[in-house]
């Protein structure tokens, strides 16, 4: 046995259809560790970056995955607000990361699902902010917001 990504896959295993072959990773790590929740465990699969994305600024983000996805079969991005939810086709990094143009969202936690074929590999949350949100995260994170206020003014 070889390891790939954290999945354990047979040296001699037939040649099977490519989204099998991430089907039988998906499933095999989900087996490791049967303990943690399943959407917990799939958050682990991946991550993105950034994670934090502006309304309204286009923004190219990166998924990197642990688990091997074959770039002969199309891999997309949905990314889903609310009722809302778009469809992105992605761009191969290597193997392991994927490449999207984030498609414009209303401000606030967007899910994210990565799709190999018809096969759903992973879920992952990025969070939309407006301007002003990003003002109050700032000031949330300054030790004396008056001040910091009065020298970003000067």
């Amino acid at each position: 046995f070889c390891r790939d990504s954290g999945c354990e896959t047979a040296g001699s295993e037939p040649q099977a259809e490519p989204q099998a072959k991430v089907r039988s990773n998906v499933t095999k790590s989900l087996v490791e560790s049967p303990s943690q929740p399943p959407r917990d465990h799939q958050e682990k699969l991946v991550k993105v970056l950034p994670d934090r994305i502006q309304c309204g600024v286009p923004r190219q983000i990166f998924v990197i995955l642990k688990v091997k996805l074959d770039t002969k079969v199309k891999s997309e991005i949905d990314f889903a607000f609310g009722g809302k939810a778009v469809r992105v086709a992605t761009t191969f990094i290597n193997e392991y990361t994927l490449s999207v143009q984030a498609p414009d969202m209303p401000s606030g936690l967007v899910a994210l699902t990565v799709y190999s074929g018809d096969l759903k590999v992973c879920t992952a949350t990025l969070i939309y902010y407006t301007d002003m949100e990003e003002i109050e995260n700032l000031l949330k994170n300054t030790i004396n917001p008056v001040e910091f206020m009065c020298q970003a003014s000067s």
